[in-house]
């Protein structure tokens, strides 16, 4: 850079011919391919021939001093397009903010951010690094920097990014591309996950619960239509069939558009930050009905007190205690597990636990089981079925027991002899006919007959009806426990 001389900066394909001369070592406009660069010093003074465009360089002479640089050879290669990802990067949203890193931030420079296709066509051009209003296909992106007084051409929507230029600094980040993928639709559920129930409280975890955020939780069929939206996960007034369930997080200041009962949950867009929990799917199945019973479960009862198991007995909770036939006619409701009144048939029965607040409605006689609902917490057992038989009677005996008495002692073995309990010892015909009732079991005044006899153990306290003589055996029934024990028959000869 001494007085009087002069440099010229000179750019030349590889076979040296010039392309461009410059004062200063920028040169512009260049295109994607291999370039040549020399730096020419010479006097001022002197003349210096062949510097010029479309000349070669080794034909560039001087009449004075003239000195050349070695030559720096470069290549420009187009900016690299967007790779198709593999893999889904964004699941059910329509604004995605991708974070950065780098670039200088100068004074005077400008950072575009640039959402193209995987050919490089430009479809956005945002100020940040977030862009809205996506559908579910694979993106390219970009940030641009450029001096702010330049500007950079080619850089609006429908152009190639490849093709973005400026008369100043420019400089393209990698391309970033990544991939949209619809919502997923809930499964189809392969087990009964809810039995009997219209009310389901599904557990959540996770979630920012950040200030300035609202989750929605949404009820959908399995196809993504949106059936209910509540503030909470509880979904009431549900039927036998399979749903799916999404919790919906999104900024309380955005739009959140299509999120509505009957729209599709796939279609649910936002404004702003919008977030999708996975699908979760279940299916409530009728509760089951009594099964009809193998064998009898208790013989010659009209009373039956069943034993329980588990429940919460909560605060606030009542159980009833529900009969029904084995098609789930309720026949009746008791707040004990205790049922009177019994015949021989088969019989179903259930606990049915509910808020006492709320209630259950369809609890009432003549009611289906099936039908019992609340606007609460609502539980109802498996169902419990039994059979109740009548007593058998004697049987006839085929030779003869005693001879020639009037007057008969039967052993007696089992029976529980508790306090306030009651045996009274029976003799009855074939038939069941009841001939006398005994404290003991000694039978007097007897005759050259056939007979039959039960031990019959009741609460003391109970009322027994048709303990008497002349009625049948198989009619005695109690208000409370009533046992009978198996018949003997004898023969006295």
């Amino acid at each position: 850079n001494a007085a009087g001389e002069t440099t010229s900066y000179v750019l030349t394909d590889l076979s040296g011919q010039i392309l461009a001369i410059e004062n200063t070592s920028t040169f512009t406009g260049l295109t994607t391919t291999d370039y040549g660069s020399y730096a020419i010093s010479y006097e001022t003074a002197g003349v210096i021939t062949g510097l010029t465009v479309g000349q070669n360089i080794q034909n560039v002479n001087s009449s004075g001093c003239l000195d050349f640089s070695a030559p720096y050879s470069f290549r420009i290669c187009p900016l690299g397009l967007p790779t198709t990802p593999t893999v889904c990067n964004y699941t059910g949203t329509t604004n995605v903010t991708l974070s950065q890193s780098g670039g200088s931030n100068a004074a005077g420079e400008t950072t575009s951010y640039v959402l193209t296709d995987l050919s490089g066509q430009i479809l956005a051009i945002e100020n940040t690094s977030t862009f809205t209003g996506l559908t579910t296909t694979d993106y390219g992106s970009y940030a641009v920097s450029y001096e702010t007084v330049n500007g950079a051409t080619g850089l609006t929507l429908g152009q190639n990014i490849q093709d973005v230029n400026s008369a100043g600094c420019l400089d393209i980040s990698a391309p970033y591309s990544f991939r949209i993928c619809p919502l997923d639709l809930p499964t189809p559920p392969t087990v009964c996950d809810y039995t009997g129930v219209t009310n389901v409280t599904l557990s959540q975890s996770g979630g920012s619960n950040a200030a300035g955020e609202t989750t929605s939780y949404v009820l959908t069929d399995l196809s993504g239509n949106i059936l209910a939206i509540e503030n909470t996960p509880t979904f009431t007034g549900l039927m036998n069939i399979d749903y799916g369930s999404y919790a919906v997080s999104y900024d309380a200041a955005s739009t959140v558009t299509n999120l509505t009962v009957g729209q599709n949950i796939q279609d649910v867009s936002g404004s702003s930050c919008l977030d999708f929990s996975a699908p979760y799917s279940f299916r409530v199945c009728p509760l089951g009905l009594p099964t009809t019973p193998m064998a009898c479960n208790y013989i010659g009862l009209s009373t039956v007190v069943l034993s329980q198991t588990g429940g919460s007995n909560a605060a606030g909770e009542t159980t009833s205690y529900v009969l029904t036939d084995l098609s789930g006619v309720i026949l009746a409701v008791e707040n004990t597990a205790t049922f009177t009144g019994l015949t021989t048939t088969d019989y179903g029965s259930y606990a049915v636990s509910y808020e006492t607040v709320n209630g259950a409605t369809g609890l009432t006689l003549g009611q289906n089981i099936q039908d019992v609902n609340s606007a609460g917490c609502l539980d109802i057992s498996a169902p419990y079925s039994f059979r109740i038989c009548p007593l058998d009677l004697p049987t006839p005996p085929t030779v003869c027991d005693y001879t020639g008495v009037t007057n008969v002692t039967l052993s007696q073995s089992g029976g529980s002899n508790a306090a306030g309990e009651t045996t009274s010892y029976v003799l009855t015909d074939l038939s069941g006919n009841i001939l006398a009732i005994e404290n003991t079991p000694t039978f007097t005044g007897l005759m050259n007959i056939d007979y039959g006899s039960y031990a019959v153990s009741y609460d003391a306290a109970s009322t027994v009806t048709n303990l008497t003589v002349g009625q049948n055996i198989q009619d005695v029934s109690g208000s409370s426990c009533l046992d009978f024990s198996a018949p003997y028959s004898f023969r006295v000869c």
